[in-house]
């Protein structure tokens, strides 16, 4: 397994990339983080490039959603993460 960051990482089976995400639990009665978290299937995907452009995708998704980013830090935001999982490829030797 590949960790991305604190939220993402990649697995893989025999034919596809699978992209998991990391998320806290939250209590159903009382709305609030229980300190606990919890890893769930993202998605599947063909190939490593397109699964990285999952994460950059929801990545800016959310950050625009939430008012906290322009389109030209979105931009930069997909190149950093791109930067980032290349650097881990060259880390692991894969380069």
């Amino acid at each position: 397994m590949i960790t991305i960051n604190d939220r993402w990482s990649i697995d893989t089976d025999p034919r596809n990339y699978i992209l998991m995400e990391t998320h806290n639990v939250v209590d159903k009665k009382t709305g609030f983080p229980t300190g606990k978290s919890t890893t769930s299937i993202y998605g599947f995907y063909p190939d490593m490039p397109r699964c990285l452009k999952a994460i950059a995708r929801q990545e800016s998704f959310d950050m625009i959603g939430s008012g906290n980013m322009t389109l030209r830090e979105a931009i930069n935001r997909i190149e950093e993460i791109e930067r980032d999982v290349y650097d881990l490829f060259v880390e692991a030797g894969a380069d």
